[in-house]
This record gives C-alpha cells, sequence and structure tokens, in this order.
C-alpha cells in the first residue's frame, strides 16, 4: 500500500470503541458474534474513501517508473482532498495574485518561517516568477524535468534582491516546495505518511538540487 492507514486516529477510536462493546458483551454472546462484531467497520469513511481511490490509482500507475514518494504526491494531485493552492498553469493574474498572497497568508506556513517578515521576500519572488513556478508544479514528480529546470533558471546560483538584502533563490524554491506540498496532501492527511512529511521531501529533493 502506498499509505499507512493504520496511524489513522479516527479508525484507532472506532477499533477501541467496538472492543469496549465487545468485552461488554462476550459474557452475553457467542464468542464468534463478538469477535465480528469487534472487526466490523474497521476503516472510518476517509479511509475508506482513500483505499479505494489508492487502489484505482495503483491500476492506472502499474506502468510507472515513479518512486513511492513521488506515487503518493502524484496521487494527492490527482485526487483533490484539497483545494489546489495556487494555480499557476490556468490562473489569472489578478486570481494568481489573490492566490500567492493566501498561500503565504496560512498561520503555519508564517509561524515556520519565523514571522510575516521573512515572507515577504519569498512572497514577492513567487509572484514575479510565475514561469518558473509553473514548470516547478508541472514537474515536482519529474526527476530528470527538475534537474533541467533548474539549471536552466540557474537556481543554485541566483540570489533575490528584496529591499537591499540578498535572499538565495535556491532556499526560497525548496522551502516553496516544502509549504506546496504541506498545502496539496493537507494537515489531516499527513498522518497517512510512515515518516515526517517534511523530512521525506527533503529527502526526496535534496538529492536532485545536489545533481542539477
Amino acid at each position: 500500500m502506498l499509505f499507512d492507514y493504520s496511524r489513522c486516529e479516527e479508525c484507532k477510536k472506532h477499533k477501541a470503541q467496538l472492543n469496549d462493546i465487545k468485552l461488554t458483551l462476550c459474557n452475553k454472546l457467542p464468542p464468534q458474534i463478538c469477535n465480528a462484531i469487534g472487526e466490523y467497520g474497521g476503516c472510518c469513511e476517509k479511509c475508506t474513501e482513500m483505499k479505494l481511490n489508492e487502489k484505482e490509482f495503483m491500476k492506472q500507475q502499474k506502468n510507472s517508473n515513479l518512486d513511492k514518494f513521488e506515487l503518493q504526491i502524484k496521487f494527492f494531485r490527482i485526487y483533490h482532498y484539497n483545494k489546489m493552492p495556487i494555480e499557476f498553469y490556468s490562473a489569472s493574474r489578478q486570481t494568481l495574485t489573490k492566490q500567492i498572497n493566501d498561500f503565504y497568508s496560512n498561520e503555519g506556513l508564517v509561524e515556520r518561517f519565523g514571522g510575516e517578515r521573512y515572507v515577504k521576500p519569498d512572497k514577492a519572488f513567487v509572484k514575479h516568477n510565475r514561469e518558473l513556478f509553473k514548470y516547478l508544479d508541472l514537474n515536482l514528480t519529474n526527476k530528470t524535468e527538475l534537474i533541467n529546470l533548474i539549471r536552466v533558471f540557474h537556481i543554485k546560483e541566483k540570489n533575490f534582491m528584496h529591499y537591499n538584502c540578498r535572499f538565495p533563490v535556491e532556499n526560497i524554491v525548496k522551502l516553496f516546495i516544502i509549504e506546496f506540498l504541506y498545502a496539496i496532501v493537507g494537515e489531516d492527511y499527513f498522518q497517512y505518511f510512515s515518516e515526517d512529511l517534511s523530512d521525506m521531501i527533503v529527502e526526496h529533493y535534496d538529492p536532485i538540487f545536489e545533481e542539477a
């Protein structure tokens, strides 16, 4: 399976409730009935839906060369449990500006950045580089194209000037990838990854930047 459904807190609560019922009835009903009660409805609605979608998704990807993490990200891009935060490819200029503002106004993001003033350079850079982020968005699960993109846009060499301060473009792009994938997956679905999602993102994309 792509995801670890045993980590679902809702399912854990539900199973605990069923086990309590099973223990209460164990002296009143035959053992096989009690066991059936304990096993009934093992998954919550969210897990049930995800498992069905995953089964269909894996059929479609049976000849894919993507690794597990890339498949997980592609899964969430296809099954939009959360609205795409920024639509670089299709949004009008006005809509895109609003989406970027909203994206960088997220309370969790601002807190992770260390405050609003640390968000502003990144937000300004994304607004001024639609083409870069459009192709980044389209190729998040394509290592070869990502390496080409990093080279073509000179991401590792460039700095972004913001109010007379230099900010490495590589750092801006790496932080964007983390926050963008956070938003695509959605906090409610972090629990389905076997490791901390931010660690998985860094472990996957850092070697790509090193190779580029």
